[in-house]
């Protein structure tokens, strides 16, 4: 997107290559955040980074970049493997409500008719206390 898509507007004549990450734009960093929250890593080429030589420059980063992705890809794949297994053997189950995979117990419910609840302990609390707080309200006469 460029310069001026990346970087904040008011520091552009201050931007140099030994600054230029301090002024990203924050929606640039949360994106980024989040890329990297699900596994992903980043890798931020701009004329600030490349050097005299970009294509040397170029080569040498992304080697670098795809050296520590495969390491972290092993173990990646790893952990959603025996996330999987153990999802398959019935050891978890996933929450409808915060999407997480949590432990069989978090579920168990000995007054629903299977003994299975859809919800975990932890999002059936906050749904309860919710409920609980809009029948308190509706008695008083607030809504």
């Amino acid at each position: 997107d460029g310069f001026n898509f990346h970087f904040l507007q008011n520091a552009r004549n201050e931007i140099n290559e030994g600054n230029w990450e301090h002024y990203l734009t924050e929606n640039d960093i949360e994106r980024e955040r989040i890329l990297e929250s699900y596994g992903y890593k980043m890798l931020r080429i701009n004329k600030f980074n490349l050097g005299e030589n970009p294509i040397d420059q170029l080569n040498k980063r992304i080697k670098e970049f795809l050296e520590g992705f495969s390491s972290d890809t092993n173990s990646l794949t790893r952990a959603t493997t025996e996330r999987t297994q153990k999802a398959l053997d019935g050891e978890l189950k996933l929450c409808k409500k915060c999407g997480k995979h949590k432990p069989l117990a978090e579920f168990r419910d000995p007054t629903t008719r299977t003994g299975i609840r859809r919800l975990c302990k932890s999002c059936k609390k906050e749904s309860n206390a919710r409920s609980e707080a809009f029948l308190r309200g509706r008695r008083s006469g607030r809504w």
